[in-house]
């Protein structure tokens, strides 16, 4: 059987590398079923994307329907990735995503418990600032939220993971908000995200409903040299998005219950914390996150209400001393979501 779909995928697959023929048209890429054998079934099931324990056809199923996931129109463009992690002896000993990631030769995925994140168009990839402010928020009790530069979707992601709220995403950048809505749509809560291409701006203004919760990991430089790729400049650079819009913008469109939470480095935090309590937006929760025990904070996260209350603040440390391992407190937060937690 493995031969079988080993001579179908060089005659139907065509990666213009001449590493498979690609002269065979009647059939799509996208149909093609993987050729699992020992090695491919180990890597698979060590990634979890297969559960399956026996290298049968139910298995091929499985991890076939889950690699579509990745790239949908070819359905086994990392088969070679699979096959040579476990070509490598004890690969067991060493293998994680970041491994998977350098190998397939490009960060064009991130891959959580729960779901995947595609990133091939977007320019912001998935990082810690995300990660971190997806997880941190309390979202007990909300039902609808919006995500302000929702980039590929993946705080979206992790709140509708976490509750049982209607999330609508909001990204003024045309590639990330399309790959973004198909992050979503091909995740377990299709039903309760809905991506759109819009700016905060025009979407506080037109929207006709009000929110319990708005976040954001919103972009920060200000007045510094700016990358020559357009849609990079745009998702790291706030000339689209001011905090007094992002900040007025939210006491439009929050409920009187609602809450912002924003992540941020500590100098453009403060000017925040400034302004939002300037508009009546109340800091009421404040988290320090240092690199590591022995070095100054570099970023809040940081919660604000309509309401006055007094400020909770703790702190959260990324890496133990020396940076090496990530902290306990960390992984509690997070092992929800990393495959390596």
């Amino acid at each position: 059987m493995t031969r079988t779909y080993m001579f179908l995928r060089w005659m139907i697959r065509n990666d213009n590398r001449a590493v498979v023929f690609g002269i065979w048209n009647g059939i799509p890429a996208s149909e093609l079923m993987l050729p699992l054998d020992v090695h491919t079934g180990n890597v698979a099931r060590k990634l979890g994307i297969l559960h399956r324990k026996s290298n049968d056809w139910k298995a091929v199923e499985e991890v076939t329907q889950t690699l579509r996931k990745f790239y949908p129109a070819d359905s086994i463009k990392y088969d070679f990735a699979l096959f040579g992690l476990g070509a490598f002896e004890k690969f067991e000993n060493f293998i994680d995503l970041a491994s998977l990631q350098k190998i397939m030769g490009r960060n064009n995925y991130f891959w959580f418990k729960q779901f995947l994140v595609i990133q091939e168009k977007a320019a912001m990839k998935v990082g810690t600032d995300g990660v971190l402010l997806g997880a941190w928020i309390d979202v007990q009790n909300e039902q609808k939220i919006l995500d302000i530069g929702t980039g590929t979707g993946v705080i979206a992601l992790m709140l509708a993971q976490r509750t049982l709220a209607q999330i609508t995403g909001i990204e003024i950048e045309k590639n990330a908000a399309e790959e973004a809505g198909q992050n979503c749509k091909n995740s377990p809560w299709p039903q309760r995200i809905q991506i759109k291409h819009t700016s905060f701006q025009d979407f506080a203004k037109t929207a006709d409903f009000n929110f319990d919760l708005i976040i954001s990991n919103p972009p920060f430089f200000t007045n510094d040299k700016k990358s020559k790729d357009n849609k990079l400049a745009i998702a790291k650079h706030n000339d689209l998005l001011s905090f007094d819009e992002l900040l007025s913008g939210s006491d439009k469109r929050l409920k009187d219950t609602g809450k912002l939470a924003v992540i941020l480095p500590v100098s453009q935090a403060k000017k925040l914390i400034e302004k939002a309590n300037q508009k009546g937006l109340h800091l009421i929760r404040l988290t320090e996150v240092k690199p590591t025990p022995d070095k100054e904070a570099n970023r809040f996260l940081m919660e604000f209400s309509k309401s006055y209350a007094e400020i909770k603040k703790d702190g959260l440390t990324i890496f133990e001393k020396g940076g090496k391992n990530f902290s306990t407190t960390y992984k509690n937060l997070t092992k929800d979501f990393y495959l390596n937690f």
